[in-house]
């Protein structure tokens, strides 16, 4: 029986690749966190909130799957950088949110 290299599995990285389409589209949504932006109160000031407030829950989701399918013989490297990915993700949801609430609710 031989060995399969093992690697990611494909929703980690699905995981790995939804969050930064959200923190795009936060920018599409605010302009760019526009002070006055040009769409409707849901779409630039609530919808991107929630989207990184998603994109933040999905980049944890992703870390501790990264965590779990780490081997322990073989090459780490690609989920060490995997986890790494996912906390400058968790990290940037987290600021630019902070960023939308004070900017669009306070």
């Amino acid at each position: 029986m031989a060995m399969e290299e093992e690697g990611p599995s494909p929703i980690l990285i699905v995981m790995t690749v939804i969050p930064p389409i959200m923190l795009g589209l936060t920018f599409v949504l605010t302009d760019n966190f526009s002070v006055k932006p040009s769409l409707p109160f849901f779409f630039s000031k609530i919808l991107p909130l929630v989207l990184l407030l998603v994109a933040t829950a999905i980049a944890v989701m992703g870390y501790f799957t990264a965590k779990d399918e780490e081997p322990e013989w073989g090459p780490e490297l690609p989920f060490k950088v995997i986890e790494a990915l996912h906390l400058a993700y968790i990290a940037a949801s987290l600021i630019l949110a902070t960023l939308v609430i004070l900017l669009y609710f306070l």
